[in-house]
């Protein structure tokens, strides 16, 4: 799946606050692995990070990497965004990533 920086740093989060069995915990910990930025990528995309610990990157430089993101990875994700929209959590920080996770059933508006 191609991921953008910006999804990955939301996904992470995403991630780090998900309860469940230990099998999913296990490969959502796998997942939240690969998704992190390494050295390179943040030399590659000049993502660096504040004193307050804000994060950024050079915008106008296409970011997305394609990252493997099993079936049932993709399933417990999709579930978690499904819950976070029920209860109004989503932000348009979320958007791309319902769209990918979710699908694009949304009605414009």
């Amino acid at each position: 799946m191609e991921l953008s920086v910006k999804e990955r740093l939301v996904l992470v989060n995403i991630l780090d606050a998900y309860q469940g069995n230990p099998i999913s915990v296990g490969i959502l910990s796998k997942l939240k692995d690969k998704l992190l930025i390494t050295e390179e990528e943040a030399d590659k995309f000049g993502v660096e990070a504040n004193d307050e610990g804000m994060i950024s990157w050079t915008p106008n430089i296409p970011n997305e990497v394609e990252i493997y993101v099993s079936p049932r990875a993709v399933k417990t994700i999709a579930e978690r965004l499904d819950k976070m929209g029920k209860e109004e959590q989503l932000t348009l920080d979320h958007a791309s990533l319902c769209t990918k996770f979710l699908g694009d059933d949304e009605e414009d508006g």
